[in-house]
């Protein structure tokens, strides 16, 4: 099942299966979340340094984790698939 009439040296695209596609998929999948994870431990670091400075209650920085998710919750919408 060759897709490319031309296809580049030195590539493997379109050689391997739905299952190749599958892993591929998890690994950007990982991927994307140990990214999120460095960039939440970030942005905790900065409104723990930002709380400390300050001289802030502790409780204060569940209010910046809330502010951070309130867009997402406001106009985050999951596209519905038609049935």
């Amino acid at each position: 099942m060759k897709r490319w009439t031309h296809r580049p040296e030195m590539s493997n695209w379109g050689d391997f299966g739905p299952d190749d596609q599958k892993g591929r998929m998890i690994a950007v999948m990982n991927l994307t979340n140990f990214i999120a994870i460095l960039l939440s431990g970030a942005i905790y670091m900065a409104f723990d340094r930002l709380i400390d400075t300050m001289h802030w209650p502790r409780s204060v920085l569940f209010a910046f984790d809330g502010l951070l998710i309130l867009p997402v919750a406001l106009l985050y919408r999951p596209h519905v698939g038609e049935k």
